[in-house]
């Protein structure tokens, strides 16, 4: 992949991506005609930058892809970290009490600071246990803040905001089961087809179980198929009938006897 960041002509503008951007096709032709040229031949990172170079952050919107990214504007001193619709990607953030800004894709990395004091936060936890989930912004600590999908946050001069550029809307509809089960179906072989886009060899953890069978189903590129087990289970034979169906060729990949609780010490 082209090496990130990449800068605009007169470096006053900076992107950094992690994830990938589809379907853009369309949309870089239309950006050639009005005068960028790109630089690469497959960067997502640079399609962003020339798209927010012409639209601004209407960009965001415009994006559709699993992706967390970090706009920043070199004159103005201005950072934007920007997640997809569905968060995807975790991104942390920390604001310390000199305006300092750590940001990361783990808490981990934000906890090397050694600005910062750790302090558990009881009301994730009590959430955690509560619900099997932490919601909102909350992380386990009380001042790194997990960012909400489909968020912009901006950081300039020691403080932050936050803007959203997208809000899912349910409407009821009055349809068949064939019509969303077709829907359905077609939607999932264009996101397979997507992600599997590419002179590339796939594979896929096959279980037995209704997701990865799915997968397997709306692909096209018929994947090898693995399957993690101690022994001939039922779960080994279902996959391997399931990828047999789909003509893909099965691995199992055997565990030892003692793997999980080797996995305990290691823990």
């Amino acid at each position: 992949l082209p090496p990130q960041p990449v800068f605009n002509a007169d470096k006053s503008l900076a992107v950094m991506l992690l994830g990938r951007i589809y379907g853009y096709d369309g949309l870089k032709k239309e950006l050639i005609k009005s005068g960028h040229e790109f630089l690469h031949e497959d960067s997502d990172a640079e399609f962003v930058l020339r798209l927010y170079e012409e639209i601004g952050e209407k960009a965001f919107a415009a994006l559709n892809g699993t992706f967390c990214l970090a706009v920043y504007n070199t004159r103005s001193r201005e950072l934007l970290l920007v997640n997809d619709r569905f968060g995807s990607y975790a991104l942390y953030y920390h604001l310390d009490t000199n305006g300092a800004l750590l940001f990361g894709t783990q808490v981990y990395s934000i906890l090397q600071s050694k600005e910062l004091t750790p302090k558990l936060n009881i009301d994730a936890v009590y959430e955690f246990f509560a619900l099997q989930r932490v919601l909102g912004t909350k992380t386990y600590y009380q001042d790194i803040h997990y960012l909400l999908p489909a968020t912009v946050l901006r950081y300039r001069d020691g403080t932050i905001s936050f803007d959203t550029y997208f809000q899912r809307i349910y409407h009821e509809e009055e349809r068949s089961e064939n019509y969303y089960a077709g829907k359905l179906t077609e939607l999932l072989k264009t996101v397979v087809a997507r992600k599997t886009k590419g002179d590339y060899r796939y594979g896929i953890l096959l279980s037995g179980g209704m997701d990865s069978r799915v997968i397997l189903a709306a692909s096209e590129n018929s994947p090898v198929c693995f399957t993690v087990g101690d022994y001939e289970n039922r779960e080994v034979k279902t996959a391997k009938i399931i990828a047999a169906a789909a003509g893909s060729k099965h691995v199992v990949l055997t565990r030892g006897a003692d793997h999980y609780a080797d996995m305990l010490d290691e823990s």
